[in-house]
């Protein structure tokens, strides 16, 4: 081997070049930001060849060390890139490998400074684009090159010096169909979009998981927002219970398939609220609107509120206040006794 040349057993990362067209190629513009992102990382990753290990852990891991995501939405990605034809997998000794498509159109390398292989070479159907990919709903055969193109990457043909080469003309990077939507984030949009609160929402871990995971159980993202409409049309979950809380959240529409089942059928015929109206919205206690006197009696308009309350809502809640102070959670609001629901 010559000197200064990397061993196969110790590949390193590679400083790579960026051309101001890559921001320009529409099919980069269709990628989920993220993507866009770990593509460059694989550049970083890859031997003077273009390939690369295909191990999607190590992939989120270098390219996403300190951010909160999952192996899937990393796979996710690089289905992304694989849809856009910007890399190619294939396998060689039972390992998988990915090899990126124009790779020598993009990366300038000399030949007296290319370093050799550090992955095996993809089977010839691979750089021609005559391969179908295995293992996956979402595979689709890629179309092939120019006999030009095909030519150019199996050859390494030398083309220009210096890493820091631009090339002429536009030379776009894919010539495919943008992706489709990501379902999970169109889901928590249309979600976003119906909640009452208008503080901004964010695409949480947990609301991302259960999303995905009614997603794999069959449901479309069509029928998951029309689940969230359902929990929107549902009284209990907008509050009418022995609490007074909210359950919307994203989490809950999405938290199992009875769930999903059960908002689909309210969407279609939304449930009657309790007594066949809506409930009375009650303010929360405030102890600045009337100070407590010195002897420690519970101001008159804390009794009142538990009065009404009660005249609204009944049993159900006396029934919440029992469980949330207890026994004799009565004395807060000033009884001498526990009141009961008229019949």
């Amino acid at each position: 081997m010559l000197a200064g040349r990397r061993s196969k057993a110790a590949p390193m990362p590679r400083i790579r070049s960026v051309k101001p067209e890559f921001w320009d190629d529409e099919g980069v513009g269709a990628l989920h930001p993220c993507a866009r992102l770990l593509f460059i990382c694989m550049w970083n990753l890859a031997d003077d060849h273009g390939r690369l290990r295909g191990s999607t852990r190590l992939l989120h891991l270098r390219a996403f060390p300190y951010d909160d995501i999952t192996d899937d939405d990393a796979a996710a990605w690089i289905d992304q890139l694989v849809a856009q034809d910007m890399v190619r997998p294939y396998e060689s000794n039972g390992q998988r490998y990915y090899w990126i498509r124009n790779w020598e159109k993009h990366q300038k390398i000399p030949p007296s400074k290319r370093l050799e292989p550090q992955h095996p070479e993809p089977p010839v159907a691979v750089i021609s684009g005559t391969y179908k990919r295995k293992g996956s709903p979402k595979a689709a055969t890629v179309q092939p090159e120019s006999s030009h193109g095909a030519a150019q990457c199996a050859t390494g043909r030398k083309e220009g010096t210096g890493n820091r080469e631009q090339g002429t003309g536009k030379d776009p990077l894919s010539d495919k169909a943008p992706p489709s939507p990501d379902p999970v984030r169109l889901v928590f949009n249309h979600w976003a979009a119906t909640r009452p609160i208008p503080k901004a929402a964010k695409l949480t871990t947990d609301r991302r998981s259960n999303v995905k995971a009614r997603l794999r159980d069959g449901y479309t993202a069509a029928e998951l927002c029309k689940a969230v409409d359902g929990m929107m049309a549902t009284p209990h979950n907008c509050g009418d219970n022995a609490r007074g809380e909210r359950y919307d959240d994203l989490t809950v529409a999405c938290q199992s398939g009875a769930n999903v089942d059960r908002f689909i059928a309210n969407a279609d015929k939304p449930p009657t609220p309790r007594g066949g109206r809506q409930p009375r919205a009650f303010p929360e206690p405030v102890k600045a609107a009337e100070p407590e006197g010195d002897n420690g009696e519970v101001p008159e308009w804390k009794r009142q509120f538990a009065i009404d309350a009660i005249a609204d809502r009944g049993q159900a809640w006396i029934d919440g206040q029992r469980d949330e102070g207890g026994d004799r959670w009565w004395e807060r609001y000033g009884f001498e006794e526990e009141p009961g629901a008229s019949p």
